[in-house]
């Protein structure tokens, strides 16, 4: 049986539902013919109302359901849709209101869950209990389970490698093929981490401070714990949810509520093209990158045209290349940035949305619900691998120990010594008390940051400050470096500082000793927060700390992207707010000069710029009674301005 895709266009719903179900078909599309069954045909005729509205868009075979249906099968189907009809449209010099374009795929997938639900009730199907007993006595997945359970010692890499072949297994089994289980995996609505708690090993689990404890649980939810050890490890995973939702949770509420204040001075996006020629240098450095990057206008030197990237502009991988940037958009108002600069993504936004408010909500939202899921997202804990950045990497290194910071051997024979801060080694007198320093727990002495070191390089004196922060994983001084100091002792600085001398010390032995610290999201949050807030974590960045606007925007998006994908698009607003005219003169208006203007800290542009935000923010009491708010009259404009001016 043969069916032009543009005759269907014409047939109703119900003609659509009453064609026989044959299992071989083939469909004329304007691009070719597909061999496909009538049920994917019925639900991508439901797609093609895109094209009903929109005669000239092409009926293409990627506007057609191929393969297996996933949750997200709609979604790519309405978005190829949309973007070909809009481009045909451009082409023919047609324009059309993408507002009234992007209304039929709300429209489209209202009709969906609705006939769908209605018409396919009597086959919806489940899951139970014989579901996961047929995965569990899968012979390649109990193999899997029974090798875990008969090792003496189970790392994480154990665990990994027994949940790499429950995957592969769940995946591509045909045995499960018809397993509800599998089924839901292999079409993307159940997440496969969620699963493999359930039917394989649940792995290491956390503290409710995030530390790791040192026995993993070998079964999962579907086995069920047996040992008392198991269940009291995993209500550690009830009570970290359970805190996450109070104090953290609305930590990272308020933080996005005091972003958007200081985002939505930009208002919006105009529809046109600046002109501006100031393209900034960005290297993709990874997939991850380029994937947030979909929808920036490049200059392609080739062509000498202005092209935008999108998921499959693989060719760019590892080159820098010359971007479009709201950092440097030339657009004559100053709370505007135009279409151009922001990228083919302004598509999606409707008329007069505040484009800062958006752009705050959309990186501090997957912040909240990260938090909110910790639960479901943590899965089998385990520890970032130790990275010591280029700078450091003359004074510091790893070595035998993979928690373990090692002072750099190229040191010795340098007259090295190292001051250490009181306030991050409050309790270093205990180890005059003890007899085996070996017996102490070296995070309960110190919890190190920053440490200065000072040695001899010829006949001068230098001293440098190393960063000892990895992530979210903040060091102690290890047993050995304890032992070290217990024996020769330690003289007092000019700041009250501990300064050791490192004459002596061995330096194959570990200097720093990292905790067993998985990723927290809370710790997440609030280095996000600091970086944008200027926060007083000592050896913390901001964005005060970087040369130039993209400097920071890159740094901004490193951070994000540990754990989130944000588009490129809108962290450039985040840090556009954050830009005024000059600090030093106090001229906290928005710039109209963005190439050149400086960014400034939160509080100061709360108290420096429109004063209704500051009061919507808070110490408004100080607001009121301080200099600055009589002193300083020029000031930028902001939405919540309306609401008090007549």
């Amino acid at each position: 049986m043969q069916y032009n895709a543009r005759e269907l266009l014409t047939w109703s719903v119900d003609d659509i539902w009453n064609l026989p179900d044959l299992e071989n078909i083939t469909v004329v599309m304007d691009d070719g013919i597909i061999t496909t069954d009538v049920r994917f045909l019925i639900f991508s005729t439901y797609i093609w109302d895109v094209h009903r509205a929109y005669p000239l868009t092409p009926l293409l075979k990627r506007h057609f359901l191929q393969g297996r249906y996933t949750g997200n099968s709609h979604i790519e189907l309405l978005s190829h849709a949309v973007f070909d009809c809009w481009d045909e449209y451009k082409l023919k010099q047609q324009p059309i209101d993408m507002e009234s374009l992007c209304r039929i795929p709300f429209m489209v997938f209202n009709n969906i869950f609705n006939d769908f639900t209605y018409k396919l009730e009597e086959d919806v199907a489940s899951a139970c209990a014989l579901d996961f007993v047929d995965v569990m006595m899968h012979p390649d997945i109990k193999s899997a389970n029974d090798h875990l359970q008969a090792l003496e010692h189970v790392s994480k890499y154990d665990i990994d490698i027994c949940n790499n072949a429950i995957s592969s297994v769940l995946l591509t089994a045909p045995e499960l093929a018809s397993n509800a289980i599998s089924k839901a995996i292999r079409a993307g609505t159940v997440r496969m981490n969620q699963v493999l708690q359930c039917v394989g090993p649940r792995g290491f689990v956390t503290d409710i401070d995030s530390y790791i404890f040192h026995e993993p649980i070998r079964v999962g939810y579907a086995e069920g714990f047996s040992k008392l050890e198991d269940a009291m490890k995993v209500s550690r995973e009830a009570s970290q949810s359970l805190l996450f939702t109070k104090g953290p949770m609305q930590d990272t509420e308020y933080f996005n509520r005091c972003e958007q204040l200081v985002a939505a001075s930009i208002h919006h996006i105009h529809p046109s093209d600046c002109g501006s020629r100031d393209y900034l240098p960005a290297t993709i450095s990874s997939r991850r990158l380029l994937l947030d990057m979909a929808g920036v206008y490049y200059f392609d030197e080739t062509t000498n045209q202005e092209h935008a990237i999108t998921q499959h502009s693989t060719h760019l991988l590892g080159k820098t290349i010359k971007i479009r940037s709201v950092l440097t958009c030339k657009h004559s108002n100053p709370y505007a940035v135009c279409a151009r600069c922001f990228g083919e993504l302004s598509l999606s936004v409707p008329e007069g949305t505040n484009i800062g408010y958006i752009s705050a909500a959309q990186l501090q939202g997957p912040v909240g619900q990260l938090i909110l899921s910790n639960k479901h997202y943590t899965g089998s804990a385990g520890v970032d691998e130790l990275c010591v950045s280029e700078a450091n990497e003359h004074y510091i290194t790893t070595g035998a120990d993979e928690n373990c910071i090692y002072i750099n051997p190229k040191m010795k024979g340098r007259l090295l010594s190292i001051a250490l801060d009181e306030k991050e080694i409050p309790n270093l007198t205990d180890i005059l008390v003890v007899e085996d320093v070996r017996m102490v727990s070296p995070f309960r002495i110190s919890e190190v940051s920053v440490a200065d070191f000072t040695y001899m390089e010829g006949d001068a004196e230098l001293g440098v400050v190393v960063d000892l922060i990895n992530g979210a994983r903040v060091g102690s001084l290890s047993r050995e470096f304890l032992a070290y100091v217990k024996e020769i002792g330690w003289s007092i600085g000019n700041r009250n500082e501990y300064i050791i001398d490192m004459t002596d010390w061995d330096m194959s032995l570990p200097f720093i000793q990292m905790p067993l610290k998985h990723f927290s999201t809370v710790d997440f949050m609030k280095s996000i927060e600091s970086f944008i807030k200027g926060g007083s974590t000592k050896g913390a960045k901001s964005i005060t700390n970087y040369d130039t606007a993209f400097a920071a925007l890159i740094a901004l998006h490193d951070l994000v992207s540990q754990r989130l994908s944000v588009n490129i698009a809108y962290l450039q607003i985040v840090i556009l707010a954050t830009l005024v005219r000059s600090r030093v003169e106090r001229d906290y208006r928005l710039p109209v000069d963005r190439a050149n203007a400086v960014p400034a800290r939160y509080n100061q542009i709360m108290s420096l710029h429109s004063l209704t935000a500051g009061y919507a923010y808070e110490g408004q009491q100080d607001l009121i009674f301080s200099a600055e708010s009589f002193l300083v009259k020029v000031r930028p404009r902001h939405p919540l301005d309306y609401m008090v001016l007549r």
